[in-house]
């Protein structure tokens, strides 16, 4: 771990000095935190950190009296849906793995795309974190959006390092990965939220080095109503991944051409959101921003990129990340110059051993683009311990 004292507050970063050196964004980013009026005891920055807008990938800070709705982001509740299945992955051809892919395409929109027919979602209600209580989460701006995209978005990967991806565990299982978040639901909330918490900056004319990191005072209404909104969009995110999941092994099933049986071991978790936790005996509002909870025995996964590993590991608990671990090996590119420096060689040459759907020119995706996944592991040994190391197969992308 690294401390550096360049602001009102600590910052704690988990990186070596190499990859330290390549994210000067992130670091000015993190000082920015640093120095918010309402960030409480220090900053951290995990292993896969890198420039984000308003607050840095891989991020975490603790506010007590505020909240500050760019800090999660546009992708409320994006997260991961691990599960393992009773089959042999060395049992499925290549050619069946072609098949799942192009039959995951079938029935998953990916990109921009939804779905032509609505899919309702029973969940109306979502959990207040702050007062403890079970609350309609369908304000208007949640109603409105859901019956006008969120229901056709529901089931949806999207775009960006979203993947559908089918694993070999070490112990020769197959494993299926599905890395989405809220889609249309949580970009509306974070707008409308945002245009209030800048709005309120002009009227009381508080001047802050980002104008991303506007805030909600905890004192008013408002900051408890994107609390409950950014728990709903949450849920859905969830819901999202819980339907590619199913549909993803259906198209297994008519890729095998037999029943597959569920899960024998599956999690889900999030790494865009805020909750309210406990912290050397005070409550705070915990934000991680591409970046997992990690609790003793907490179960976490932490895709590399697409064609190299992901791993899956338990939370150490450890009190200087606010138990927290990377979301992945992050990236040390832009998507622009990786599209750039990345020639189509290269592409087809790294991703080889996987199917996967070529894209001439789109390569901001591919191992180049990402820092290394063993070394990220490596920077966090005293946040999570690694449980399995999961060779990738076949992938879809948003």
């Amino acid at each position: 771990m690294i401390v550096l004292n360049k602001a009102k507050l600590p910052i704690k970063i988990w990186m070596d000095q190499e990859s330290l050196g390549l994210q000067s964004g992130a670091i000015d980013q993190a000082i920015n935190l640093a120095n918010h009026p309402f960030t409480e005891k220090w900053v951290c920055l995990m292993p896969d950190g890198h420039q984000g807008f308003g607050m840095p990938i891989g991020g975490v800070m603790l506010t007590k009296d505020a909240v500050l709705p760019y800090t999660v982001g546009n992708d409320i509740g994006c997260g991961v849906k691990t599960m393992k299945l009773d089959i042999e992955a060395d049992s499925i051809t290549r050619e069946q793995l072609q098949a799942w892919r192009e039959g995951v395409h079938a029935r998953v929109p990916v990109g921009n795309a939804q779905r032509k027919e609505a899919l309702p979602w029973a969940e109306a209600k979502c959990y207040d974190p702050l007062y403890g209580e079970f609350t309609n989460g369908a304000r208007s701006i949640i109603e409105g959006t859901f019956l006008a995209k969120g229901q056709y978005q529901l089931g949806t990967l999207g775009s960006g390092n979203h993947f559908i991806e089918l694993q070999r565990w070490p112990d020769g299982k197959l494993g299926l990965m599905i890395h989405s978040g809220s889609r249309v639901m949580g970009g509306e909330v974070c707008a409308h939220y945002m245009k209030i918490a800048k709005k309120l900056m002009e009227d009381f004319r508080i001047t802050l080095p980002d104008k991303d990191l506007a805030y909600l005072p905890m004192s008013l209404p408002v900051a408890r109503h994107y609390l409950t909104d950014m728990h709903w969009c949450m849920g859905y995110a969830k819901g999202n991944r819980d339907v590619m999941s199913e549909e993803a092994i259906e198209a297994l099933e008519e890729a095998l051409g037999r029943e597959v049986f569920r899960p024998e071991f599956e999690f889900d978790c999030h790494h865009n959101f805020a909750q309210m936790e406990n912290h050397g005996g005070k409550n705070y509002l915990v934000t991680r921003k591409g970046a997992v909870q990690a609790k003793k025995g907490q179960w976490v996964a932490i895709p590399g990129s697409m064609g190299t590993a992901t791993y899956i590991g338990k939370g150490l608990g450890n009190p200087d990340s606010f138990e927290t671990c990377s979301h992945g090996a992050g990236r040390i590119a832009s998507r622009k110059k990786a599209n750039e420096m990345v020639t189509h060689e290269q592409a087809v040459e790294s991703m080889k051993h996987v199917v996967y759907g070529t894209r001439h020119g789109s390569y901001d995706e591919h191992p180049h683009a990402y820092k290394n996944i063993d070394v990220c592991m490596a920077n966090q040994s005293e946040l999570v311990e690694p449980y399995a190391r999961l060779e990738p197969l076949a992938v879809v992308k948003g």
